[in-house]
């Protein structure tokens, strides 16, 4: 079984069982059958693969279930309807009911989050991709919601996420912590996004290099996690431990 670019593939091992089957001559030749699939593109007829680099795995380890989430978030609109139809069990009258009030308000991307949280519920199990969204791309009010456990599993096997000993970061300027996060590569770094406007924490923007996060002003969400963005969309977070 296999996609229709592996048929040369299948046909050499068909014929290969057939010959081993017999090949002490008493028994009769082994029978095997191939299988193929189309393979699935994109709208531009670029490959849906691995080899196209474009690939997410269903391995959490692999492919953190909010990467997961967000691959599917950024589906072009041209090939969001083919893949509701391909990768969810949503009825197609479902289909064809969200694709009206998507092209009715594009800027929304109403399809492309409909379709990533139903493929992310049957890979993993959409809460803890919803939550890592809501806590990356949420509002600084928002992210107080959750607790400890619910964070921990949202972000589990996501590489933006470092865990270190809470000696190593209490106490300690968010320009040392920054660099702990690898968010950036030195202090000095930190110090001139901070003066420029273009560090975050908890999506709330820090305007004092000497500034020390707490948990106990609330700075670390669920008493664990602090989220560093740089920019607009660079995101590293800091657990501790």
């Amino acid at each position: 079984l296999g996609g229709s670019d592996q048929w040369g593939n299948i046909t050499a091992g068909t014929e290969l069982i057939r010959r081993l089957g017999g090949s002490n001559g008493a028994d009769p030749p082994e029978e095997a059958f191939g299988v193929t699939l189309p393979l699935l593109t994109t709208a531009t007829g670029e490959k849906f693969g691995k080899s196209a680099g474009n690939a997410v795995w269903l391995d959490a380890r692999l492919t953190s279930p909010f990467e997961f989430y967000q691959f599917f978030v950024q589906t072009a609109d041209a090939d969001v309807e083919s893949y509701l139809k391909l990768f969810t069990l949503l009825p197609l009258e479902r289909v064809e009911a969200a694709m009206q009030e998507h092209l009715e308000r594009l800027e929304r991307f109403d399809a492309q989050k409909l379709l990533a949280s139903e493929v992310t519920e049957l890979v993993h199990g959409g809460k803890r991709a919803l939550i890592a969204t809501e806590v990356l791309f949420g509002k600084a009010s928002d992210l107080t919601a959750y607790d400890r456990a619910e964070l921990a599993g949202a972000f589990e096997h996501d590489r933006r996420m470092v865990s270190v000993e809470s000696r190593d970061v209490l106490g300690r300027p968010v320009t040392e912590i920054a660099v702990m996060a690898r968010a950036c590569k030195s202090k000095s770094e930190v110090a001139r996004l901070i003066k420029g406007g273009g560090l975050y924490w908890n999506n709330t923007r820090v305007t004092d290099a000497k500034w020390q996060p707490s948990p106990d002003n609330g700075d670390f969400i669920g008493g664990s996690i602090g989220v560093i963005r740089v920019g607009k969309t660079s995101y590293h977070l800091v657990q501790l431990l």
